[in-house]
């Protein structure tokens, strides 16, 4: 490509330089300029194609090479983990829930209770017991022997819930005494406020006058 290049260069001077000579002779030069220029044409436009062939083929070559990678990669993937649901029967353990937007500490077992069937759980809040007492039943009990008691340090309650029929909890709400929560002996020994059954399908609530 260079020689035809510098045939090119040396028909336009000569082209140049004879100007003034014989119109036979310009028109020889003309010629031969007109040919170079169309010999340049056709391998510039040769090497461009193979240079863009050759691109072509490297982006080919490079898509081929990275596919394999790419599916060894997604083969070396850990499947998601399988998602299982909690066991209805199995004991709740200690730790903090939240049951109808109120906060629980809860405790599976009492100090110093020699039935083992008492459970614990410490609130703060102003909610009304009647309103959550069966979803809180629900959600900790596991066998109908289980006594749960709430202590509601915001309102200086603690409530002693067990169940007395196949659907109907009764609810002992006393007095809160100081550290009681901590020690089995202590629990549930403050003066008795509010005593009532509630059925845990409807949520009817008959009150238990002092003394039935």
């Amino acid at each position: 490509m260079k020689k035809r290049v510098l045939a090119l260069v040396m028909a336009a001077a000569l082209v140049t330089v004879c100007g003034c000579g014989s119109s036979e002779m310009a028109d020889s030069y003309k010629d031969a300029l007109s040919q170079a220029q169309e010999e340049f044409d056709a391998e510039y436009e040769k090497q461009l194609a193979a240079l863009e062939g050759s691109s072509a083929d490297s982006e080919s070559s490079e898509a081929e090479t990275s596919a394999p990678v790419q599916e060894e990669a997604g083969s070396t993937e850990s499947p998601a983990p399988e998602e299982t649901e909690a066991d209805p029967d199995a004991p709740v353990e200690s730790g903090t829930y939240e049951v109808d937007g109120i906060r629980v500490m809860y405790y599976a077992s009492v100090r110093n209770d020699s039935t083992g069937n008492w459970r614990l759980g410490v609130i703060s809040d102003s909610a009304d017991l009647k309103s959550y007492v069966v979803d809180y039943y629900k959600f900790f009990c596991r066998d109908d022997s289980e006594v749960h008691g709430i202590v509601n340090l915001g309102l200086g309650t603690t409530a002693r819930i067990s169940k007395v029929m196949s659907d109907t909890l009764e609810v002992s709400v006393l007095e809160y005494q100081d550290g009681e929560e901590h020690d089995a002996k202590l629990l549930y020994s403050g003066d008795e406020l509010e005593r009532f059954w509630i059925n845990m399908e409807t949520l009817e609530v008959d009150t238990i006058e002092a003394g039935e």
